[in-house]
């Protein structure tokens, strides 16, 4: 299908375009036009690379139409435009609204039952009915594609927290609580209209590029737990991202570092009790105990807030616009550069389209996979044991913590060779005699960390002691790595 579609013709490429929503007809017919002009004897691969250079398309867009994927970039109500990074289960992608046109963030999720899907539907209608706040991204629509569920939210700018602390090292106390008081704030209008996120963590959490707080993700939780049971857990969410926006660390077993003052180290453990019981009433209280602790205060009002529009069905057709006004009196910030496409001059276009037999190499990572599970399994329950794959610089033990707490690294290999952007590949994990599942799972490697929960069942009459379970990565047909870790089973009810 690859080798038809780069000696295909450039009608041929420009249908497929149109038939897939990708690029609008009126626009279509004068980039056609433009390329023949230019390169009167080129085919479907220097036209795709031309398109590439005109910012018509993404690189990821074409390499799926090239390679007879076009479908796979229809997601409900939206076309997939690039992966931007990979989340709590899930891919997210860049996408745009086929009706309206706009930017979205689309993340595919494994799913986790026809409940938790009602659960999600119910927030996004929620949220239509919500009053607007700077620090939420609301979920606007939630559905099932294929064998994946999705979520959409509008598409905002920003860098996540974690990726600032990394490049900038630990914030100051005052721009740490300001983003976390954001946050609250954020929470306690949610939970106050029955709205949990579920997994708040630094990743989830993305600096605009006017330096304000805004939680994403949300609609995520209620499609993995299925429940309301991840409500108490959005306060000690947010401890772990003060405490990482204070130490750049993503586990807290150690203790904040000095200068921190007493009252808001206080915050941070009674955010982070183990016991629910143990931390506030609500988010109301986290906001009151917050406030002492910053150098500007800044009340949120109505010209710091996003808009939305009337009540949104199951599967939309015509999607609320969304405007973000950035929040009044905040902090200096720095964004992010960012570069616009350049112009392509015909003659290097010529070369590039001619001389190339591949127009774009994705990034590659070195990237590791690993196994995180309980200190034992008990016979005749079910555990969850995770695959992660992940940098192979990264500390794979902090971040399990943050996913899995209580869970330890079983297993953990570094691949041979570095893994392409974008690229396919497929986890098995195998334990004999348990029932894994699912024990096969596909999935993009987009640059970030990705967990992948299996459910394990232990037989009631299982031997306890230690097994040798195997995880297998295959990239297409091809077995790239065969890795054994070993787990306990644990004696009935030990």
């Amino acid at each position: 299908m690859a080798n038809e579609a780069r000696m295909g013709t450039v009608d041929w490429l420009a249908a497929e375009l149109a038939r897939g929503h990708l690029v609008e007809r009126a626009r279509l017919a004068p980039l056609v036009g433009e390329f023949r002009a230019l390169v009167p004897a080129g085919d479907a691969l220097a036209f795709a690379e031309f398109l590439v250079g005109r910012a018509a398309l993404t690189p990821y867009q074409i390499e799926k139409v090239m390679d007879g994927e076009l479908e796979a970039l229809g997601v409900g109500a939206y076309v997939l435009v690039e992966p931007v990074g990979a989340g709590a289960l899930g891919v997210v992608y860049r996408a745009q609204g086929r009706a309206d046109r706009q930017p979205y963030a689309v993340k595919l999720v494994m799913p986790h039952g026809e409940s938790n899907l009602r659960l999600a539907r119910r927030q996004v209608r929620s949220f239509a009915e919500l009053p607007s706040h700077p620090a939420l991204v609301p979920c606007v629509d939630v559905g099932t594609c294929g064998n994946r569920h999705y979520v959409a939210w509008p598409f905002v700018a920003g860098e996540p927290l974690e990726g600032l602390v990394a490049r900038h090292g630990p914030l100051a106390a005052s721009y740490a609580v300001r983003l976390a008081l954001d946050l609250a704030d954020g929470l306690h209008l949610a939970h106050g209209h029955g709205l949990f996120h579920g997994v708040v963590k630094p990743s989830n959490v993305l600096i605009g590029d006017d330096g304000a707080a805004r939680l994403l993700d949300f609609g995520v939780g209620a499609l993995l737990a299925g429940d309301d049971s991840f409500a108490a857990e959005d306060q000690f969410g947010l401890g772990l991202v003060l405490f990482f926006a204070l130490t750049g660390r993503l586990t807290s077993d150690e203790d904040l570092p000095e200068g921190i003052p007493p009252e808001l180290v206080d915050v941070v453990g009674r955010l982070l009790a183990d016991a629910p019981a143990e931390r506030y009433r609500d988010f109301g209280e986290v906001v009151r105990e917050l406030r002492p602790h910053l150098d500007v205060m800044a009340p949120f009002d109505g010209a710091a807030r996003m808009t939305l529009g009337d009540g949104l069905a199951d599967t939309p057709h015509d999607l609320p616009r969304v405007t973000v006004a950035p929040p009044m009196d905040r902090p200096p910030f720095t964004p992010p550069t960012s570069v616009a496409p350049a112009e392509v001059e015909p003659d290097s276009l010529l070369k590039r389209a001619l001389g190339r037999l591949t127009f774009w190499r994705p990034p590659r990572d070195a990237v590791a996979v690993s196994v995180l599970a309980p200190p034992a399994l008990p016979p005749g329950e079910t555990a969850t044991l995770a695959v992660f794959a992940h940098g192979a610089a990264r500390e794979i033990h902090a971040l399990g913590l943050t996913y899995f707490p209580g869970h330890a690294v079983a297993g953990s290999v570094a691949l041979r060779r570095p893994v392409a952007r974008g690229e396919r590949l497929t986890a098995h994990l195998a334990l004999p005699g348990l029932v894994v599942e699912p024990a096969v799972q596909r999935f993009v490697w987009g640059g970030q960390t990705l967990p992948l929960p299996s459910s394990v069942l232990v037989p009631a009459d299982f031997r306890p002691g230690e097994i040798v379970g195997v995880l297998s990565l295959a990239r297409g047909a091809d077995v790239i790595m065969n890795h054994e870790f070993r787990v306990m089973v644990s004696a009935c009810g030990g």
